[in-house]
């Protein structure tokens, strides 16, 4: 169980601090719920249900540790290219590790893209909308839980994350 003031991430909404842990009667029928404030959106208010453990085993899980965060990073020097030639296997896997929000897999997913898009700008060509977008959302997502874990302003996180990418192309 969750408690008020802990730091969790919650599907793609990203990392939100519990507020409050509440009653409130919806459908005659009290039940408690985690009251989320995800931190980079203030405005946003998000209810999940104490006892929907479908919904908080799922989606919620703790902010990674610094350590962990470290280990992610300095992973990408391994990690494998993620790349799906096929346009539509490509979007449906790229949008399942968005929804999975799993931070490896994240970190793959910027990875490969970050090194497409570095590989079509040679050619003097662009990345696909959807790659470009799938880009962005990854990025918000690990940028976000990386500054939150690491304790960093979240404009330093890219800069870290493209300096380790290029510190594996200085290995070849």
């Amino acid at each position: 169980m969750y408690h008020e003031n802990d730091l969790v991430v919650y599907g793609t909404y990203g990392v939100c601090k519990i507020i409050e842990i509440s009653s409130k009667a919806l459908m005659g029928k009290p039940q408690d719920y985690y009251v989320l404030k995800p931190v980079e959106d203030e405005r946003a208010t998000v209810f999940v249900p104490v006892r929907n453990e479908a919904l908080v085993t799922k989606n919620m899980r703790p902010v990674l540790s610094e350590d962990q965060a470290s280990e992610l990073i300095e992973a990408l020097q391994q990690a494998p290219s993620m790349w799906v030639t096929d346009g539509h296997e490509r979007r449906d896997r790229y949008q399942r590790i968005i929804s999975s929000g799993n931070c490896s897999e994240l970190s793959r997913l910027v990875k490969t893209l970050y090194q497409k898009k570095l590989q079509l700008l040679k050619e003097g060509k662009k990345l696909h909308t959807s790659d470009e977008q799938f880009l962005r959302s990854a990025e918000k997502m690990l940028t976000d839980e990386l500054a939150t874990a690491l304790h960093l302003d979240r404009k330093s996180i890219p800069e870290l994350i493209q300096a380790q990418m290029a510190a594996e192309t200085d290995d070849l």
